[in-house]
């Protein structure tokens, strides 16, 4: 028997707009993300649909990235932006270096750890040395011991 577990998110509001209004089609990718992540977990290691639905939008719409760099530092709603940046860092040569490293100084500079922590993996992901120099600006301000240590390596791994 198939259970069915009712969606968070409106199913009209998943309908691509008809009209290319960009602040419309801002929160149809927004809803479209949010649906993504109330359907299926984000698991480490697994594809998430999410993934697919940010490639979208970046081939498909000019302000993409500026949308999504408010997304996925999006301090009112942490869990979620969190889980945006951590697809967001899978994505192999999105936007332009110093966009990267925007987002995970904007990350790495928030109150919640989750941020902080999609922040790093999004920076060892990325690699190279403005990710580097990204987490050793933050280090020293690091509260969290374990997170502290991971920041630590990857800084070490960086420098390979």
């Amino acid at each position: 028997m198939e259970t069915w577990l009712p969606s968070l998110v409106d199913r009209d509001a998943l309908v691509r707009p008809a009209k290319e209004d960009a602040e419309v089609s801002r929160r149809h990718l927004e809803m479209m993300l949010w649906n993504a992540f109330d359907v299926e977990p984000l698991e480490d290691g697994i594809t998430h649909p999410a993934e697919q639905i940010l490639n979208e939008a970046v081939q498909n719409f000019d302000k993409a990235l500026d949308w999504l760099e408010g997304i996925a530092v999006d301090a009112a709603s942490p869990a979620f932006a969190a889980s945006v940046l951590r697809c967001l860092g899978r994505l192999r040569d999105l936007g332009t270096v110093a966009w990267r490293e925007n987002l995970v100084r904007g990350a790495l500079s928030s109150p919640d750890i989750q941020m902080r922590d999609a922040g790093l993996q999004a920076a060892e992901t990325w690699g190279g040395a403005a990710m580097r120099e990204a987490l050793e600006a933050h280090l020293s301000f690091e509260s969290a011991p374990w997170l502290r240590e991971a920041m630590s390596d990857v800084i070490e791994d960086l420098r390979d």
